[in-house]
C-alpha cells in the first residue's frame, strides 16, 4: 500500500492525482490485457465450437454410414442362410429324383434278368426239344443218313448235347 504526504486540508492532491493515473493505467493495461484474452478465449471458443459441429457432422455421417453397413450385412446374412436353404432343398430334391431313378432302373435290371433267365429256359427247352427230335429222327431213319446228309452238306454230324 502507498502512503501519501499530508496538507492543510488532506492528502497531497498531486500525489493522490499521480497515483490514481498510475492506477488508472495499471487498470487499462490489465483491462487490455483481459480484453485481449477474452478476444483470444472467444476466437478459440469458436474454433473448438466449429470443430466440434464439423466432428459431429462427421460423426452423424459415421452413423449413416454404420447403419447402412449394418444393414446390408444382415441383408446379406440372410441371402446367404437362403442361398443355403435352396441349396439344401434343390439338393434333397436331386437326392429324392435320384433315388427314384435308381429304384426304377433297379426295377428294370429286375425284370430283364427275369426275363433273361426265362429266355435261357426257353432256350435250353428248345434246345432239349431240338436234340430229343434229332434222337427220335435217328432212331427212326437210322444214323447212316443223317451223317450221309451231313457230310454231304459239309457239316460237322456232331451236334453238341447241353452236357457237352
Amino acid at each position: 500500500m502507498r502512503s501519501f504526504g499530508t496538507e492543510l486540508m488532506g492528502y497531497r492532491k498531486r500525489q493522490v492525482d499521480r497515483y490514481i493515473k498510475e492506477l488508472k493505467a495499471e487498470y487499462e493495461k490489465e483491462l487490455g490485457l483481459k480484453r485481449d484474452r477474452i478476444v483470444e478465449l472467444n476466437d478459440t471458443y469458436r474454433e473448438t465450437r466449429r470443430q466440434i459441429e464439423e466432428l459431429r457432422l462427421t460423426l452423424d455421417e459415421y452413423r449413416k454410414k454404420e447403419d447402412c453397413i449394418t444393414q446390408t450385412i444382415m441383408m446379406a446374412e440372410e441371402k446367404g442362410r437362403l442361398i443355403i436353404q435352396r441349396s439344401t432343398q434343390r439338393a434333397e430334391e436331386a437326392g429324392k429324383r435320384i433315388k427314384h431313378q435308381q429304384e426304377i432302373w433297379a426295377r428294370r435290371e429286375e425284370s430283364i434278368r427275369t426275363k433273361m433267365i426265362e429266355l435261357e429256359k426257353l432256350l435250353y427247352d428248345m434246345i432239349e426239344k431240338f436234340q430229343s427230335d434229332i434222337t427220335m429222327l435217328q432212331t427212326e431213319h437210322g444214323e447212316y443218313y443223317y451223317a450221309n446228309l451231313d457230310a454231304a452238306a459239309g457239316r460237322d454230324p456232331g451236334f453238341p448235347t447241353l452236357q457237352s
